[in-house]
C-alpha cells in the first residue's frame, strides 16, 4: 500500500544478536535510547526501522524482540506519534540489514520510488558505529554507508546520509567490566580485516600501500592495549593471550603485501581467529 504522506527522516535501529531469544543488555540499550528520542522529539515525519532477523540458535528475530521491548517502554500516544514503524526481520548481518531495508522501504509503499530525499540516521552502540564510520572514512569502497546509498539508489529511493558521526546516535556500550573493554578493543581489529578483504577482492582504486597505514596503526594500538589489559587481568582470558601473538604476526606479515592472491591464506586464518575470539570475548554470548 502506497503511503499517503512523505517522510523527512528514517531512523534505523540496527539489531544485535539475541541470547536465548531475548534481548541482551546491548540490545536493550539501543531500544532504551530510541525510547528516549521518541518521548522527547517530534517523530511525526519519521520512519523508525527495526532491523535484524533470526540468527543461528534463535527462534525469533532481533527486530521483533526490539519492537516488543520498545512497546513496553513507551505509551500508546508515543507510538501513535511516530510517522511509521517498519520491521525488517530477515537479515542476519549489517550488510543484509541494508540490502533488505532498502527493498522493504519501497516494496511496502512507505517510501515510494521518486519520493523526495529522506534523511537517514543510524542508531547502534558506540563501538559498532565507530567501526562503521572508521571503515567508511579510511576504506571508502568497503564502507557500509556508501553501500547503503547504493542499495537505496537501486531501489529507487533517494536518501541523505551524513558521513559525520555526530549526526547519528551512538549509544554507550553497557559492559564496563574487563571483558567488555577487551571486546571493544578486539572489535577494532576488524578494520584491518576489512582492509585485507578489500585488497583480496580488488575493490580499491587507490594503491593498497597508501590505504594500509591507518588500519595497520589502529590494529597495533589495539593489540598493545589488549596485551596491557590482559597483564592486569590476573591470568584470565588464556585463549586470547595465546592467540594475540599469532594475530600480530599475521598483521605484520600482510601489511606490505599489495597483491590479493598471497593474502588469501593469511586472511582466511586471521578471519577465523577474529571471529572465534570475538564470540569468546563478547560478554553477551554467556549472558542469561
Amino acid at each position: 500500500m502506497v503511503s499517503e504522506k512523505e517522510f523527512d527522516n528514517l531512523l534505523i535501529v540496527l539489531g544485535k544478536r539475541l541470547n536465548q531469544d531475548s534481548l541482551t543488555p546491548e540490545g536493550v540499550s539501543r531500544v532504551e535510547a530510541l525510547a528516549e528520542i521518541v518521548k522527547h522529539q517530534n517523530m511525526s515525519n519519521t520512519i523508525v526501522a527495526f532491523c535484524g532477523g533470526i540468527t543461528e540458535g534463535q527462534s525469533r528475530s532481533e527486530a521483533e524482540a526490539m519492537l516488543e521491548h520498545f512497546q513496553r517502554l513507551v505509551t500508546e500516544s508515543d507510538i501513535q506519534g511516530i510517522g511509521a514503524i517498519l520491521v525488517e526481520d530477515a537479515s542476519t548481518n549489517t550488510v543484509e540489514n541494508i540490502q533488505l531495508l532498502a527493498k522493504e522501504l519501497t516494496e511496502s509503499g512507505i517510501v515510494p520510488p521518486g519520493s523526495r530525499p529522506i534523511k537517514v540516521t543510524l542508531l547502534s552502540n558506540d563501538y559498532h558505529l565507530y567501526r562503521v564510520f572508521t571503515v567508511q572514512r579510511l576504506l571508502e569502497q568497503q564502507g557500509l554507508l556508501k553501500y547503503l546509498v547504493q542499495c537505496c539508489q537501486q531501489a529507487g529511493l533517494a536518501i541523505k546520509l551524513s558521513y559525520e558521526p555526530r549526526q547519528h546516535v551512538f549509544v554507550p556500550y553497557p559492559h564496563e567490566e574487563i571483558q567488555g573493554r577487551l571486546f571493544v578493543l578486539f572489535d577494532r581489529l576488524t578494520i584491518y580485516r576489512v582492509y585485507l578483504q578489500g585488497v583480496v577482492a580488488g575493490v580499491f582504486s587507490e594503491p593498497p600501500s597508501e590505504l594500509a597505514t591507518e588500519p595497520y596503526r589502529i590494529a597495533l594500538v589495539s593489540l598493545d592495549a589488549l596485551e596491557k589489559q590482559i597483564d592486569n587481568s590476573s591470568g584470565l582470558f588464556t585463549p586470547l593471550y595465546e592467540q594475540l601473538p599469532i594475530i600480530r604476526e599475521l598483521i605484520e606479515a600482510t601489511v606490505h603485501l599489495t597483491d590479493g592472491k598471497p593474502l588469501v591464506h593469511p586472511l582466511t586464518k586471521l578471519d577465523k581467529l577474529l571471529t572465534h575470539l570475538n564470540r569468546y570475548l563478547d560478554p553477551e554470548q554467556a549472558w542469561s
